[in-house]
């Protein structure tokens, strides 16, 4: 405001200045010429010269008046003008310097409130890192500072805050030489290749104990692709490693004791089967003299060997499975691999069922192309898996249905499928279907019951093989998908 009042000054200064020079030099030119044009047409009239006198005056007032105006309104209408323009952009810049406190207070208070939810959000998550066991941490690789959370120091028996150790000492100190190979072998291909890593970890804490963690790391690239950091997290999973161990531990008591007692029942069993074999000759021999006597003893006993014999059966079936569930688990059954002729070998096993079938009053077909390339593999542990197939389907398949065994060869497998209507397995139930000693409730129609481990051996059987087998249930029905590599690898 000073300097625009001192240039205003300045300003009026120069104009008055020019305006009285310009008043003098035109008085003096006015009367000098002006006398001698009097003198020249006047002569020496002196009334004449007065009134002409008179008149000069006057004419020199006007034409000097309007000689300054005009030159005092030429030289002000510019910085009227500019004056004009320059108090509008003075108004607007005052309008717009409020307007702007106003946004700069706006702003101040939005930081404010933006800084409280973010310390909130902060104190929030150290909050659920703590009860959830996880850690963050960043390493920068410009600087090659490294900043860990408080969970991360917890985790590894440290004191939060203080100074963090350097990749080499963490890895030296916290981590076996196997475990750290692993890690930092999972970094190095995290920063080479710019994907994240992911493993399981032993650790090692700073009081001496041991712990797992899941371990978690991302490459974080810049414009350049080039990466500039690498970010991660660390959760606690002891407690789930402690009792995976000890669930790991039950099970293999569990399959030792089954073992056990599979080897100890499977001799009893063989001489009961024996000795009902014998028992069967036996009576043949007595039978026909008592039937002549009591018609009514002999159906009895006969019903008894039956049911006595079909138990045996059963029990042996059970041993039977569980033993060879227990080779293949160990690895220890053996394979024959030979060429097997597809159409025929399923021909042959699925016809044998055509007569239960039609005692339940279902309809057995088999679905064949005209030519399928022989499969090498096991015909001996393959036929074992069709017939727990196909006895599954005559036991779940209410009459009037139809069980269905169809084979599709592609370019590199064979598809050997079996189906059967009139029967519907839930999601839930199906991802539980190859499960041991687990059977579908109310599956039942014919009320056979059974082990619970036929599917279960025959799928470990068929990845035995290299193949594999699922389970798909629709409105068409159950249907069990057998996928196997013409040649075993």
């Amino acid at each position: 405001m000073n300097y625009s009042r001192l240039t205003h000054a300045r300003w009026k200064a120069s104009t008055a200045l020019k305006v009285v020079s310009l008043y003098l030099v035109m008085g003096c030119l006015w009367i000098l010429f002006s006398d001698q044009l009097l003198d020249y047409f006047t002569g020496s009239s002196s009334r004449v010269l007065t009134r002409l006198q008179t008149l000069k005056g006057w004419l020199y007032v006007l034409f000097t008046a309007a000689i300054l105006y005009w030159f005092i309104n030429r030289e002000t209408r510019s910085s009227r003008s500019a004056n004009f323009r320059l108090k509008n952009a003075l108004g607007e810049l005052q309008t717009t310097q409020v307007a702007l406190q106003e946004l700069n207070a706006q702003l101040e208070q939005r930081v404010i409130n933006r800084t409280a939810e973010l310390t909130a959000l902060s104190d929030r998550l150290k909050e659920v890192q703590e009860i959830a066991r996880i850690g963050s941490w960043e390493y920068d690789l410009l600087t090659g500072q490294i900043s860990w959370s408080d969970e991360i120091f917890r985790i590894f028996a440290l004191v939060p805050g203080q100074s963090i150790p350097s990749y080499e000492q963490h890895l030296r100190e916290n981590f076996s030489p196997e475990e750290a190979a692993r890690l930092n072998a999972a970094v190095t291909r995290a920063l080479e290749q710019r994907e994240p890593y992911e493993l399981d970890l032993q650790i090692i804490r700073a009081d001496g104990s041991t712990g797992w963690i899941l371990g978690k790391g991302k490459p974080i690239v810049n414009e350049h692709q080039q990466v500039v950091r690498l970010v991660g997290t660390a959760l606690d999973i002891t407690e789930r490693k402690t009792l995976e161990v000890e669930q790991q531990h039950l099970v293999q008591m569990k399959d030792e004791f089954l073992s056990l007692v599979s080897h100890e029942l499977r001799s009893p069993l063989a001489s009961i089967k024996m000795a009902i074999h014998l028992l069967e000759i036996k009576l043949g021999q007595v039978l026909p003299v008592l039937e002549a006597e009591n018609q009514v003893q002999c159906r009895q006993i006969q019903q008894y060997l039956s049911i006595l014999h079909q138990q045996c059966d059963q029990e042996l079936e059970i041993v039977n499975n569980l033993l060879d569930l227990q080779r293949l688990e160990a690895g220890g059954m053996s394979k024959t691999i030979a060429p097997i002729q597809v159409l025929e070998w399923v021909e042959q096993v699925a016809s044998a069922y055509q007569e239960r079938a039609q005692e339940r009053q279902q309809q057995l077909q088999i679905l064949l192309p005209p030519s399928v390339p022989d499969l090498h593999s096991d015909c001996e542990i393959l036929t074992s898996v069709l017939r727990e197939l196909l006895t599954n389907a005559c036991k779940y398949t209410p009459p009037g249905e139809t069980i269905t065994v169809q084979v599709e060869p592609t370019t590199a497998d064979i598809r050997i499928m079996v189906q059967n209507s009139g029967s519907f397995i839930p999601q839930a139930e199906l991802e539980r279907i190859f499960d041991k000693f687990y059977r579908v409730p109310g599956g039942d129609p014919w009320k056979q019951g059974g082990t619970g481990l036929g599917l279960a051996l025959a799928k470990k059987q068929v990845e035995y093989l290299g193949g594999s087998m699922r389970a798909e249930s629709d409105a068409r029905g159950v249907r069990f998908v057998i996928t196997l590599p013409i040649e075993i690898g």
